[in-house]
Formats: C-alpha cells, structure tokens, sequence
C-alpha cells in the first residue's frame, strides 16, 4: 500500500526504524532529546521519516505505525 511516506522526495533524507531505542535517538538527532513509550508495550513500531532543511527551515512528515 502506497502512503505519503513511502517514498522520499528528492533531496528528503529518509529515516526509518523498527527499534523503539533507536526511533527515539533518529527523532533526537532530528529534533531535540526525548523520551518515548509505545502506548501498547509489545506492538510493533514502524517509524518512517521525511526531512530535508532547506536554508534555516526544516520540513519533516513521519509516522510511528504505532500509537506512541
């Protein structure tokens, strides 16, 4: 099934994850420390994430696939 988040546009970095630890440091590394919980321990996370920079503004669409 195609989303808008399964294919990056050009000059989008695409970042994606199903590892919760490893989801929570991509989004740090993007936007600032954070913490992060599945609401439902034990569903499985599907994290995708479009961002580019374009001079000073930053433009980011992503998913989780699960409620966080």
């Amino acid at each position: 099934m195609e989303t808008p988040l399964s294919h990056a546009p050009t000059g989008f970095d695409l970042l994606q994850s199903g590892h919760l630890e490893e989801t929570r440091q991509l989004v740090a590394g993007v936007f600032c420390d954070h913490r992060l919980d599945l609401v439902r321990p034990g569903r499985s996370l599907a994290y995708r994430h479009q961002h580019a920079h374009i001079g000073r503004v930053g433009f980011s669409l992503m998913s989780y696939g699960a409620e966080v």
